[in-house]
């Protein structure tokens, strides 16, 4: 496989975690990384004028070193990144408040109205009358009018899915004191991150419901790498990519509870919840192992799983029934494995001791100074999400933007042409417009 819109960071991660939880899988991050920090940054923004305030002790996908959605996708279509850093954001704020929330479904209520008149907009190709909506939804809109400007049938699927997740979002998560065992409990944990429709069952019932056969890839991550990516994945080979991804799910939801779980455990505290959704409550209080047993099984199981991951890879590589998209999207998946051990590692979600640089910090300042801020609409051309570019002359490399050129760059969005490069290794690439 080619990877030409990311690149192997100038530093990889010291910390010993890595090596615990995953092995032989490098880690690669974007070449227009800053853009998905610029969109993360555009969505806490729009959240606090729109939709309320920041939940207490936030810690979205940004981190000083590393961006999430620039090391989980770090083969996003340059032109499509700034887009996913805005949902990605947009996702975790939502789901931190429904989390502090003492009733989820009054918590996510609004702001699941205000997705599904987005959405009735995006159904009718973006030009439906906005006026009618909220001012909390016309955001939506107009950022779902910039995403089909992009990639219009992409751009409906992601939405689709959206919704599906807004839905959801309301019931909350299942408690881990349902699960009688660590094996019921990674097959809720399996459900709820590969296709986000897990029904409100207790988990000993889900082990034995056969796994949902969806009809589209209702799956977060798919659907939005199918529009990131640029994807067309047959319908007929969506189940079996979700099956073959297996391993991945779970490793991803292990690490996720390996480097979320003191945080966990204080937000349950501080809810008087006596149970914490992760694998690690699960161990030490179904199968009586002390937190450092936990930790270590936890961890132990997650490189096992990313091991699994790879044999897999290896036998899709001979496979002539799946297509090239197939292949690609479970091939960049492994990128996930090893980007999300890396991003926790040094983001403030995890480790609130850490700050953003100096540079994002710029960045924030000029996004807040910043009163047009559309998406669709403008001299700024915004609807590409692409930044002004600074390119190394022989690498073609971005360079490491100077904190004076942060706030420019914010503010100064240049036309299709100018040096974000498109290059999609499923079709032809070029130096320009789309």
């Amino acid at each position: 496989m080619e990877y030409p819109n990311s690149r192997l960071p100038s530093s990889s991660p010291c910390d010993n975690t890595m090596e615990s939880l995953c092995s032989n899988i490098p880690v690669r991050v974007h070449r227009n990384a800053e853009l998905a920090d610029r969109g993360a940054l555009r969505a806490q923004k729009d959240w606090q004028q729109h939709f309320g305030t920041l939940p207490p002790r936030y810690g979205g996908t940004m981190g000083p070193e590393l961006n999430f959605v620039a090391t989980i996708f770090p083969e996003i279509l340059p032109d499509r990144i700034e887009h996913m850093g805005y949902i990605a954001e947009i996702m975790l704020l939502a789901d931190d408040m429904i989390d502090a929330a003492e009733s989820p479904m009054a918590a996510a209520a609004p702001h699941k109205a205000d997705l599904l008149q987005a959405y009735s907009v995006v159904k009718a190709g973006g030009d439906m009358d906005a006026t009618l909506c909220t001012p909390a939804a016309r955001k939506i809109v107009d950022f779902a009018q910039a995403m089909i400007l992009v990639d219009s049938d992409r751009a409906k699927g992601a939405f689709r899915w959206l919704v599906k997740w807004a839905r959801l979002a309301q019931s909350g998560p299942v408690s881990s004191n349902e699960c009688r065992n660590f094996d019921e409990y990674l097959e809720y944990r399996r459900l709820n991150v590969s296709s986000q429709c897990v029904p409100q069952f207790p988990p000993r019932l889900l082990c034995h419901l056969p796994s949902p056969k969806l009809t589209k890839l209702d799956s977060a991550m798919f659907g939005l790498s199918m529009f990131g990516m640029g994807l067309d994945i047959p319908e007929d080979q969506q189940q079996t990519c979700l099956e073959l991804a297996r391993p991945f799910w779970l490793q991803v939801a292990l690490a996720n509870d390996y480097h979320s779980w003191e945080q966990e455990q204080e937000t349950a505290k501080a809810h008087g919840h006596t149970s914490v959704t992760n694998a690690i409550w699960v161990l030490m209080n179904k199968h009586s192992m002390t937190y450092e047993e936990a930790n270590a099984a936890c961890g132990e199981r997650a490189k096992q799983y990313a091991a699994e991951y790879l044999q897999i890879l290896e036998t899709v590589k001979e496979r002539e029934d799946l297509c090239q998209s197939t292949k690609y999207l479970l091939d960049m998946l492994k990128f996930g494995i090893s980007g999300n051990i890396a991003w926790s590692l040094q983001c403030p979600r995890y480790h609130p001791d850490r700050e953003l640089n100096p540079v994002q910090l710029e960045m924030a300042k000029a996004v807040w100074a910043d009163d047009n801020t559309s998406w669709s609409h403008g001299p700024k051309k915004a609807a590409n999400g692409t930044a002004q570019r600074i390119w190394a002359s022989n690498s073609g490399i971005v360079a490491h933007r100077a904190t004076q050129q942060a706030g420019a760059a914010v503010r100064d969005v240049a036309p299709l042409g100018t040096g974000v490069r498109t290059t999609s290794v499923l079709g032809p690439g070029s130096w320009g417009g789309l």
